[in-house]
């Protein structure tokens, strides 16, 4: 078993809730090893519902595969 170490900081308030814009982990003797640093995080943005589409693209390669997606 390989024990590692992850480390939360730099907490900024979004939205009334704080969350960790660093993020640091790696092994034991080295917990620093990689380090994820965030710019930007916004909460309970509108998403549009087109994203999560299939692409036409794929579309016709369901009909021809016979597998059907859920929708």
């Amino acid at each position: 078993m390989r024990d590692r170490v992850v480390g939360l900081g730099s907490y900024k308030p979004v939205n009334g809730v704080m969350y960790a814009f660093s993020m640091s982990q790696g092994p034991k003797n080295h917990p620093d090893e990689q380090t994820v640093t965030v710019q930007k995080m916004e909460a309970n943005v509108t998403i549009d519902p087109a994203d999560f589409m299939l692409p036409a693209s794929l579309k016709t390669e369901e009909k021809k595969s016979g597998i059907v997606g859920i929708h």
